[in-house]
């Protein structure tokens, strides 16, 4: 009897939990217009010895998956997944989750599903459409017989007048037109402006990191193609060592990608202080960075 009795009380035994897992989640930009490309990432530190994979999203009404998650696994064991997704909605962020599964090393599976965070998107439309009302249209205008003799005439001296006014309207833009602004100008005044903004008063820490390493990389992808997204942190700075991009300027793009994760990628909050650093050695680095010949090469063959 007492035997019957414990083994009743075994097979009551609720199985295990799962493991409890480390997940930090982010979204690249945070802002964007309906239909704009956007990242959804996801880092994770699984238990030692297990492995990570993280399942493909599937398409709603609302969000569009652009391609399969690129998976990078890091040194320190942690793996992080990046959703190359299109937006299809306005205002709100709808919610979205994606499958992880860890696979312990006795190759028992345990499934998670966690929330994505989503930029907020703009709206391609004005805000109020309902005073907006089209013009009714004009009544026919009856010609007398002399004059719908002369249509030819009359369609002829429209045609002319429409090419000449085509013609000087190019030529008022084509003097008008400003100078282009070389790379690094430009890359510099978009920086200045976001130093100047009001960002970190407003204590929105993450927007003025989006920005800052918006413009970076930008500017890379300007002077090389091979440069541009959608390179991973990791493959970027593996791209410009392989372009024979020195040391000293690679290293320096690894330590300031590196000092925007915690903000990008897990929510963090810098001082103010630690914030204006980050800008300041961002630009200071475009100010002083200088490409390889071969790289400004490329990059002017494929922009021409």
């Amino acid at each position: 009897m007492k035997a019957l009795l414990l083994a009743g009380a075994l097979l009551a035994v609720p199985p295990a939990p799962a493991p409890p897992l480390r997940v930090a989640t982010g979204v690249a930009p945070e802002t964007v217009t309906v239909g704009d490309h956007f990242r959804a990432l996801i880092r994770v530190t699984p238990p030692a010895g297990a492995t990570v994979t993280f399942a493909p999203l599937a398409t709603t009404d609302t969000l569009l998956p652009v391609d399969t998650p690129s998976v990078v696994r890091e040194p320190d064991g942690r793996v992080a997944a990046s959703y190359p997704l299109v937006a299809w909605w306005a205002g709100l962020r709808p919610a979205a989750s994606a499958t992880v599964t860890v696979t312990a090393p006795d190759g028992t599976p345990v499934r998670y599903r966690i929330p994505l965070r989503l930029p907020y998107v703009r709206s391609v439309l004005p805000t109020d459409t309902a005073g907006v009302r089209p013009r009714p249209a004009k009544g026919l205008v009856a010609l007398p017989v002399p004059a719908r003799r002369l249509w030819p005439l009359w369609l002829g001296i429209a045609l002319l007048l429409v090419l000449t006014l085509t013609v000087g309207y190019r030529l008022r833009r084509r003097r008008r037109a400003p100078p282009a602004v070389p790379p690094r100008e430009r890359a510099l005044a978009r920086l200045d402006e976001i130093l100047a903004s009001d960002l970190l008063e407003r204590g929105d820490v993450g927007t003025f990191y989006t920005a800052a390493v918006r413009v970076l990389r930008d500017f890379l992808a300007t002077l090389d193609p091979r440069w541009a997204e959608p390179l991973t942190a990791r493959e970027l700075v593996g791209a410009m060592r392989a372009g024979g991009v020195p040391r000293e300027e690679w290293e320096q793009v690894a330590q300031l990608l590196r000092a925007a994760e915690p903000v990008l990628f897990a929510g963090g909050r810098p001082a103010r202080e630690e914030a204006l650093r980050f800008g300041a050695a961002l630009r200071e680095w475009i100010a002083s960075f200088g490409p390889p010949e071969a790289a400004v090469g490329d990059g002017q063959e494929a922009a021409a």
